[in-house]
């Protein structure tokens, strides 16, 4: 007779190992093996420096273009975080300690009594998120919604009514970390509207339909409905609890419903529009296997969990930041499909999988399939390890130039200037994206001056701009635009220049006028140049 209590420590070396694995996969992934830094680590670390000294801020600090605007540090706790780790044992052991909460965050939703049914969703879930590697605030969130939907789903299915009280003091720690304790509010909410709707005519007459015979439900309880309306009104009240009471709401929506952030900015584009096939596979592979399986099982599976699962699917495909939070929520209900199938009477042909030998077929190819994710990391970190993508150089340069003299900058280097370089404003950094006020709208004019629009002249006399800092590779698009205008057009390059959507959905497009363009051209000189990085100035 098989010990279970015997297996059970077994495991706990298993959930060890994972855990070790996966972090140390991660580091060696991640920075400490290149010179990658997250664009934005350098104003967190320098706004956990400021804040020490003189308490949150209540304008921006960084920038000339928005330098009275009511600036609302929603990370303000994560970036005082950030500068003591920083300080005191430095970049590596930061990094390796923000890669653990979030290897933490699918570690703690994996089940004892069905550890190993819980293996293949983790190890593709995290494969298919590992985009999100980096030393951000994010990552808090991530491993706080694992938390909120363990005790949730707990308090549900009556496994435990105590942990469910703790909620508003997460809440309270979280709002002063980072502003996605949102997700975890809209969770209790979907939760107590879900568990309203269960107690309706209309669920009754749903689950009555033949589509739903035999679909498993939690019986709505009065009670917990009770409950789960006072946790949520106190969650809610906890997170007033920061420095900037109810206007910390105000940064929060102002960035979750800005519309432009989804054609600009990566992590808020769509799912697949930015990721290349060998990345994307993990995420088809993930959503396909799951969805495959819920088809088949989803009579098995709780009402609500469908409905959660399908709606963050939406939210996923909407905006690729989203994946890493239906990630989290799915990994336990595709671990509980994996428990059905294994343990459903169904065809032997299709159950082949799971016997005998082919157990260890499945596992070689879920570990091949993790060295394989893991692969274009390695190998793009140590590509990087001899190309510094930050103006590490450049910066040399720009403290001979006076400061007085406004710099336009990348986007994606404003971070980084404000930790090496503070004594210059920057033009823009990762802060700014959806700060508008009184008609201005930085990061619009931004994207116009860029790419070089109709409007890019004025607006570079608007903001007196004197010096531009850019990335190389403008003048290689540049020079590029600049052959294409006097080679022969084909045919093929007539439909792409009157069709502007393949160039939108599968990133085939023709050469484009850029800055760098717009600048040579009126009479701007070139005062630097390095590998990186191109300075111009006039």
């Amino acid at each position: 007779m098989l010990d279970l209590k015997n297996i059970i420590k077994q495991k706990h070396v298993f959930f060890v190992f994972i855990f070790v694995l996966f972090v140390f996969l991660s580091i060696l992934s991640y920075s400490v093996v290149s010179n990658s830094i997250d664009p934005d680590f350098g104003w967190h670390l320098r706004s956990g420096q400021l804040i020490l000294e003189r308490g949150v801020p209540k304008i921006d600090w960084y920038s000339y273009t928005m330098a009275n605007f009511l600036w609302i540090n929603h990370e303000w706790l994560t970036d005082v975080f950030i500068y003591k780790i920083y300080s005191l044992l430095g970049y590596a052991f930061l990094t390796a300690v923000f890669l653990s909460i979030y290897t933490l965050a699918f570690i703690i939703l994996i089940k004892k009594d069905r550890f190993f049914y819980h293996l293949l969703p983790v190890c593709l879930g995290y494969l298919a998120t590992l985009g999100f590697l980096g030393i951000r605030p994010q990552l808090f969130s991530v491993f706080f919604v694992a938390i909120i939907l363990i005790i949730l789903n707990k308090f549900l299915e009556n496994q435990s009514t105590k942990l469910i009280y703790f909620c508003p003091i997460i809440f309270l720690i979280w709002a002063n970390i980072h502003g996605g304790f949102i997700i975890g509010l809209l969770f209790i909410f979907l939760f107590l509207a879900l568990e309203i709707f269960r107690k309706t005519k209309l669920f009754r007459k749903i689950i009555s339909l033949r589509f739903f015979s035999g679909q498993k439900f939690i019986e709505p309880s009065i009670k917990k409905i009770k409950v789960l309306s006072v946790l949520f009104i106190f969650s809610i009240f906890f997170t007033f609890i920061n420095p900037y009471g109810l206007r910390l709401y105000e940064e929060v929506f102002r960035t979750a419903i800005d519309s432009f952030l989804k054609f600009h900015i990566v992590e808020w584009m769509p799912l697949f529009s930015s990721s290349s096939f060998q990345y994307a596979i993990f995420k088809i592979l993930y959503i396909g296997i799951f969805l495959g399986f819920l088809i088949v099982f989803y009579k098995k599976i709780d009402f609500d969990k469908i409905i959660l699962s399908l709606m963050f699917l939406l939210f996923a495909i909407s905006s690729q930041r989203n994946f890493l939070i239906f990630t989290i929520l799915t990994i336990p209900i595709f671990a509980e499909l994996l428990f059905y199938y294994k343990n459903t009477e169904i065809p032997q042909q299709v159950k082949i999988i799971f016997g005998g030998f082919r157990k260890w077929i499945v596992a070689l190819v879920v570990f091949g399939l993790f060295v394989y994710g893991f692969y274009p990391y390695f190998i793009d970190n140590i590509r990087a390890r001899n190309y510094n993508l930050y103006p590490e150089k450049a910066v040399g340069f720009l403290r001979t130039l006076p400061a007085s003299k406004n710099l336009l900058n990348e986007y994606n280097w404003g971070g980084y200037l404000i930790w090496k370089l503070p004594e210059r404003k920057v033009f823009i950094d990762g802060r700014m994206p959806s700060w508008r006020d009184n008609g201005q709208f930085v990061f619009e004019d931004y994207i116009k001056i860029m790419k070089a629009q109709d409007e890019a002249k004025e607006l570079l006399e608007k903001y007196n701009i004197r010096i531009v800092l850019l990335n190389k590779n403008k003048e290689e698009q540049a020079i590029k635009y600049i052959n294409y205008q006097v080679e022969p057009k084909n045919q093929l390059m007539k439909f792409f220049e009157k069709n502007k959507w393949p160039c939108k959905v599968f990133g085939v497009c023709l050469p484009a006028k850029n800055i760098y363009n717009e600048l040579t051209d009126s009479g701007w000189r070139i005062v630097y140049k390095d590998d990186v990085a191109i300075i111009l100035e006039r």
